[in-house]
């Protein structure tokens, strides 16, 4: 950012500009009022032309300082959104080496149940008791863990 942009982007530079411009606004008011009293000639129409520019111009420079501020507002309101993306990123990322730990284990726990049928430990009846119970206790697992966020 160069020096320049740095200085029209500063607030209170609009904010001296304004109150300098009001002060010129009310000495060329009064040089308008002199100008009248002095020439007996009819200045309502500069009048009107002086406060319809003099008006302009304040609405550019409040315009100018509101921009700013909207400016700001939106550079933190992106400033935000980017750490909540981030924070998001961190969640799945840990969501999903979740996953992967309870796939292994539920691979494990299977593997020990076919195990224990071949060894003949327990049937065929009592291995499917075995993988239902597996599978029960993972989605209470899935659903606690969805749960908590």
């Amino acid at each position: 950012m160069t020096k320049k942009h740095k200085f029209y982007k500063n607030v209170r530079f609009f904010w001296i500009l304004f109150d300098v411009f009001i002060v010129l606004s009310l000495i060329g008011m009064i040089f308008l009022i002199n100008r009248a009293i002095n020439t007996e000639g009819p200045l309502v129409l500069e009048f009107i032309l002086y406060l319809v520019s003099s008006v302009a111009i304040f609405l550019a420079i409040l315009g100018a300082i509101n921009n700013i501020k909207l400016a700001r507002y939106s550079e933190r309101i992106l400033k935000e959104i980017r750490t909540s993306v981030r924070e998001i990123e961190e969640l799945n990322s840990s969501n999903e080496y979740i996953k992967r730990k309870l796939h292994r284990d539920y691979k494990l726990s299977q593997d020990i149940a076919e195990a224990l049928e071949e060894a003949g430990i327990v049937d065929q009846s009592e291995k499917d008791d075995i993988t239902k119970k597996i599978k029960r206790n993972m989605r209470k697992t899935s659903n606690s863990t969805k749960s908590k966020k």
